[in-house]
């Protein structure tokens, strides 16, 4: 039996880098997309969420080759959000 290695959480060391205003940066609406926004930045402020993609690890549940899939780019997507709302010093 594999024991599945602990959730990395945003506040632990080790190797995500957050900046300043971590998490603090909201998301400017275009149009109708105030509720898609909310929804996204719940998602971000779940830790060991927004921390599976900042460390990479989602790129091992990646499925390229389902045919019905994005193959990733949903996934890449959304890490880089993660990057931008973490990691960056610039607003989203």
């Amino acid at each position: 039996e594999s024991e599945a290695s602990p959730s990395p959480h945003l506040d632990e060391p080790g190797d995500i880098r957050l900046a300043r205003r971590a998490g603090r940066v909201g998301l400017e609406n275009l149009g109708n997309t105030c509720f898609m926004n909310a929804g996204l930045q719940c998602l971000s402020h779940i830790e060991p969420f927004a921390a599976f993609f900042l460390s990479g690890r989602y790129k091992g549940e990646i499925n390229a080759t389902n045919r019905m899939g994005s193959k990733g780019q949903l996934a890449e997507t959304f890490a880089e959000l993660q990057k931008v709302l973490w990691q960056s010093e610039r607003p989203a």
